[in-house]
């Protein structure tokens, strides 16, 4: 092969690898993408105290965009109480979950809300008892304008790989098989 036919070659070797890349990149980006739109917030909150009546414990959940959460309760108590989880923006409840009653209560789920929520409220109601406890909240946080980015760039750069890699390809094949041939064809007929 000649010195020309060897640049040529290791040019489309090289936009092969180019369109691999940018594939490969457009895969990662759209995998980072999966997992930032994931609810991957948490909100957590430990707490023990001794109350009579009714008693809250607020979760502030910052930057809450989805209406989906997943809420983890555990209460151990020294008389039977009840407890509610609220969901709320400004005076709005956006979802509310019943989590019974008892001296041991263990609640967990998903809960599809009519917003996204600002915060977590467990209301306890019992006529006097120590009281210990964890609630957490996974919840979503998505700037749309980063995902919106994030998806731009996977498409371009999925599109510009397979093009590079369909055109090296061809090209690569082309010049190291067929045109070999064909000018051995045109060789002959001299």
């Amino acid at each position: 092969m000649s010195s020309a036919g060897s640049t040529r070659k290791s040019k489309y070797v090289l936009i092969v690898a180019a369109g691999a890349a940018s594939v490969a990149i457009g895969l990662f980006l759209s995998l980072y993408a999966s997992y930032y739109v994931s609810p991957r917030q948490l909100s957590e909150e430990s707490f023990g105290f001794s109350f009579e009546g009714e008693r809250s414990v607020t979760l502030r959940l910052p930057g809450a965009t989805g209406e989906r959460v997943y809420y983890f309760l555990y209460l151990s108590s020294t008389e039977p109480l009840n407890a509610t989880i609220k969901f709320t923006r400004g005076n709005n409840t956006v979802g509310l979950v019943n989590a019974g009653a008892g001296t041991r209560l263990l609640k967990e789920g998903s809960l599809l809300l009519s917003g996204a929520p600002e915060r977590a409220l467990l209301v306890l109601q019992c006529a006097s008892c120590e009281v210990n406890g964890t609630i957490s909240v996974r919840y979503f946080s998505v700037d749309y304008g980063k995902l919106l980015a994030l998806d731009i760039a996977v498409l371009m750069l999925s599109l510009a790989g397979l093009i590079a890699l369909a055109y090296g390809s061809y090209a690569l094949v082309y010049y190291t098989k067929a045109l070999p041939r064909r000018s051995l064809e045109v060789g002959s007929k001299h």
